[in-house]
């Protein structure tokens, strides 16, 4: 079994949280709409990558 938690796909204080309790997998939404995020699917444009 592996300690896993549903964590914002933006890493913030949670990520820092979850590690320092033992948590060594995460599930993310990765929905544009949601993070505000380029698909995960979708290469970013050069212009994007600063």
């Amino acid at each position: 079994m592996k300690l896993t938690l549903l964590l914002p796909a933006i890493p913030d204080d949670k990520w820092i949280l979850a590690r320092q309790v033992g948590v060594t997998h995460a599930v993310t939404k990765a929905a544009p709409q949601l993070t505000g995020l380029p698909p995960p699917g979708r290469p970013r444009r050069a212009a994007d990558r600063q």
